[in-house]
C-alpha cells in the first residue's frame, strides 16, 4: 500500500540546501581539527582519537559520494602536520596508516551512495512515468483495498465520475461510481477475493449527479513485492460514444429494413404492373440470350405463333423468324446495343406473310449474362395501306397533272393555233399561185422549209403534252434548266397572253440533279399557274382603282451549298404569315369554292420532300409578292458530268 500511496523521497534530501551541508560539514570537520590540537598542543600526547574523523568523511560521502576523498586527504593531512608540529616522537607509520584508512572509507561510502544514488534515480524516473501513465490513461483507473477503500485514482477517473481526486480517495468504491453489482456476489472485489486474476463485464455506473454511464469494467488483482494481494485496480472504458452508435445503427438498421420491406413492395407492384402492361401490349415483345434461344413472351407472341408461352421458352427464335435476316438483326443490335425500325417479313403458318417491325436492345439478365429485349408489331395491313395511300397519291397527281392541262387548254389551243395559220397561209399562197400559173420556183424552197418548221413546231407541243400526261416516270439525272425551260413550253405562251413579264436568271455550270422530270414540271406548273392567277386578280383590282400595275415573275436557278434552288418570284398579294405555316396541306386553299382543291402544293410537297429529299418553302420579297423555293440535293457522281446528263 505504501508503493501506491508514497513516492521516493530521495530526490527531494539530495535537493536540500547545499549550504547547511556546508556549514554542518565545517563543523565536524573544525571538531577534528580541535581534538587533534586539544591532544598534541595542550594535552601534549601523542595519542588521538581519530574514530571521530570518520564521522565527517563518511557525512560527505553520503552527501556528495566519492567528493568525500578531499575530506579524507584533508584530515589526513592535517593529523600528519599536527603530529609534526607538536615536536612528539610520534610514529608516523601509524598515522599514514590512519590516512590511508581515511582515503578507502571515504571512497568505499562515496562508492556506494552513488550506486544508491542511481537506484533511487531509477525507481523515481520508473514511479514518474508509470504515474503519467496512470493519470493520463484513456481509460478512468481507481486502486481499491480489500477493505473497499480507495486509495488513487487518475485524472480520467475524476472527468469520467465529475468527483475530484480529494473527494474520492479514502472514500468506499460503492459511495463513488456504483453499479448495480456493489453488495453482490458480482462485486469485482469479491471476485478477485475468490481467486479470479481478471474480471471484465459491461455495466452501467451511476455518477452522483445520477447520469448513467455504459462502461466496460476491467478488474485485476493488485499485489504487494511479497505477492501479498493488496487489493484490486478497476478500468472504466465510457462506451457511451460506442452505444449511441449501437443505438443509431439499430435505428437506422430498422429504418433500413423498413424501407427495403417498402421498397421490395414497390419492386414487386411495378413488376406485376410492368408484366401487366407487357401482357396487354397489341405488339409481341421477346427475351432471348445471346444463343437466340427465346427466355420470355408475352400473350401477343403466343397469339402470332399459335403456342403457349411454356412451350416457346426454350426454342430458338429461327424456328419463327427467317434466319439470315434475323442473325444480321440480332448481330446490329448486340454491336449498337439499341435499334429501332428492322423490318423483317416473317411466314407463319396459317396466316401467311406477316411484315413485322423489330425494335430491340441490350440488356443484363439477373443471373448476369446479356440477352436482348425485343418488341415487334405486325405492319402488314400498315404496308398494304400505305401502298394503297401512294397509289391514291400517284392518282391524285396524274388528276392534277390532267387538270393543270384543262385549264390550260384555251392556251394549248393558242399555242397551237399560231403555226397552224402559218402554215394554212403558206399552203394558200402556194395553191393560188399554182392556178394562176404564177408559181416562183425560187420561192417554193422557203415556203416549204416554213411549213416543216411550224409542223416541227407543233409535234413538239403536242408530244410534250403527251408526255406530261404520262403517269410518274424513273428519277433520273437531269439538267435544271432543262425541267424550268419545259415548263414554260407549256406556260410561255399562256403568261405572255396574261401580259406577264417574265425574266428568268439561271447561274452557269449548275450541277446536274436527280429527280423525275415531269413531277418536277408538274410542281413548277402548279407554281406557276398560282401565280399567274395570283398576278390577273391584283391586275383587276388596280384596273378597277385606275391605278397601272406591271404583272412581274422572275425566276431563278442557282446553286446553295449541296442543294440547287429553284426561285419563283412574284409581284401579286404574297402570302399571309398565319396561312404559311399551312400552306402546304392537304385541302387548304384561299381561293373561292369550285376554284381550287387545295391538292396542288400538298403533291409539290410530298413530291419534293418524300420522293426526291428535298424542301419546300414560300417566303415574302421585295416587291411585295411571294417566292417559292424548291430546293433539290446534287447528284455527286464522278461519271456523270453535265455534257453526259445534256445528251
Amino acid at each position: 500500500m505504501s508503493v501506491i500511496s508514497s513516492s521516493p523521497k530521495t530526490g527531494r534530501r539530495r535537493q536540500g540546501n547545499g549550504y547547511s551541508k556546508i556549514i554542518v560539514l565545517l563543523l565536524l570537520i573544525l571538531i577534528c581539527i580541535g581534538i587533534t590540537y586539544y591532544a598534541h598542543f595542550i594535552r601534549g600526547i601523542d595519542f588521538v582519537f581519530t574514530h571521530f574523523f570518520y564521522v565527517p568523511i563518511v557525512v560527505a560521502a553520503f552527501w556528495w559520494g566519492r567528493r568525500a576523498i578531499w575530506v579524507a586527504l584533508f584530515l589526513g593531512g592535517w593529523l600528519l602536520t599536527s603530529h609534526y608540529l607538536s615536536g612528539l616522537d610520534i610514529p608516523y607509520s601509524s598515522d599514514l596508516l590512519r590516512f590511508g584508512m581515511f582515503v578507502m572509507a571515504s571512497l568505499t561510502v562515496g562508492i556506494f551512495r552513488e550506486q544508491a544514488w542511481r537506484s533511487e534515480k531509477a525507481t523515481e524516473l520508473a514511479y514518474m512515468e508509470l504515474n503519467q501513465i496512470f493519470n493520463t490513461a484513456g481509460s478512468g483507473m481507481r486502486v481499491i483495498d480489500k477493505d473497499f477503500n480507495v486509495l488513487r485514482v487518475n485524472e480520467t477517473f475524476s472527468i469520467l465520475t465529475g468527483v475530484s481526486k480529494d473527494k474520492t480517495v479514502g472514500k468506499k468504491c460503492y459511495e463513488v461510481f456504483g453499479g448495480p453489482s456493489c453488495h453482490t456476489p458480482n462485486c469485482t472485489i469479491n471476485r478477485i477475493l475468490s481467486g479470479q486474476e481478471r474480471v471484465e463485464y459491461e455495466v452501467e455506473k451511476e455518477r452522483n449527479n445520477g447520469i448513467r454511464i455504459p462502461c466496460i469494467l476491467t478488474a485485476t488483482s493488485f499485489r504487494g513485492p511479497d505477492g501479498e494481494l493488496i487489493g484490486i485496480v478497476e478500468y472504466f472504458k465510457d462506451i457511451t460514444s460506442r452505444k449511441q452508435a449501437e443505438g443509431e445503427i439499430r435505428r437506422l438498421n430498422e429504418e433500413l429494413e423498413l424501407k427495403v420491406e417498402e421498397r421490395t413492395k414497390e419492386l414487386a407492384k411495378e413488376r406485376d404492373y410492368t408484366r401487366h402492361l407487357i401482357e396487354s401490349s397489341p405488339d409481341f415483345q421477346m427475351t432471348l440470350d445471346k444463343d437466340g434461344r427465346i427466355t420470355d413472351v408475352n400473350e401477343a407472341f403466343e397469339e402470332v405463333v399459335g403456342k403457349s408461352r411454356k412451350d416457346v421458352i426454350g426454342t430458338s427464335i429461327y424456328e419463327y423468324l427467317p434466319r439470315e435476316e434475323t442473325e444480321k438483326a440480332i448481330a446490329e443490335i448486340f454491336e449498337k446495343k439499341k435499334v429501332r425500325s428492322i423490318e423483317i417479313t416473317a411466314k407463319v403458318t396459317g396466316k401467311g406473310d406477316l411484315i413485322c417491325n423489330f425494335s430491340g436492345t441490350v440488356f443484363t439478365a439477373p443471373e448476369g449474362g446479356i440477352g436482348i429485349y425485343a418488341t415487334g408489331r405486325d405492319i402488314t395491313e400498315q404496308r398494304s395501306q400505305q401502298a394503297k395511300i401512294l397509289e391514291k397519291e400517284r392518282q391524285l397527281a396524274h388528276a392534277s397533272r390532267l387538270s393543270t392541262l384543262g385549264e390550260m387548254a384555251t392556251a394549248m389551243a393558242h399555242e397551237i393555233n399560231q403555226p397552224l395559220t402559218l402554215i394554212s397561209m403558206a399552203a394558200e399562197s402556194i395553191l393560188r399561185d399554182i392556178k394562176k400559173k404564177r408559181l416562183d420556183m425560187s420561192l417554193l424552197p422557203q415556203d416549204t422549209e416554213d411549213i416543216l418548221h411550224n409542223v416541227r413546231r407543233i409535234d413538239r407541243i403536242i408530244t410534250h403534252m403527251r408526255t406530261y400526261a404520262r403517269q410518274p416516270g424513273e428519277i433520273k439525272v437531269v439538267e435544271p434548266e432543262q425541267i424550268l425551260s419545259n415548263a414554260f413550253i407549256v406556260m410561255g405562251e399562256q403568261l405572255r397572253v396574261h401580259d406577264i413579264s417574265v425574266s428568268r436568271h439561271i447561274e452557269e455550270a449548275l450541277p446536274p440533279i436527280e429527280a423525275d422530270p415531269n413531277q418536277l414540271e408538274q410542281i413548277f406548273l402548279n407554281i406557276l399557274t398560282n401565280a399567274r392567277q395570283a398576278l390577273d386578280e391584283k391586275g383587276k383590282e388596280a384596273e378597277r382603282a385606275g391605278r397601272g400595275f406591271q404583272k412581274q415573275l422572275k425566276c431563278s436557278i442557282l446553286q446553295e451549298g449541296d442543294y440547287v434552288v429553284f426561285e419563283f418570284a412574284d409581284n401579286g398579294y404574297g402570302v399571309p404569315d398565319e396561312i404559311k405555316p399551312r400552306i402546304f396541306e392537304p385541302f387548304f386553299t384561299t381561293k373561292e369554292p369550285g376554284q381550287g382543291t387545295g391538292l396542288g402544293l400538298s403533291i409539290a410537297y410530298s413530291i419534293v420532300v418524300q420522293s426526291h429529299k428535298g424542301r419546300i418553302w414560300v417566303e415574302d420579297n421585295e416587291m411585295g409578292g411571294a417566292t417559292f423555293k424548291v430546293a433539290l440535293p446534287i447528284k455527286y457522281n464522278k461519271t456523270i458530268n453535265t455534257s453526259d446528263a445534256k445528251r
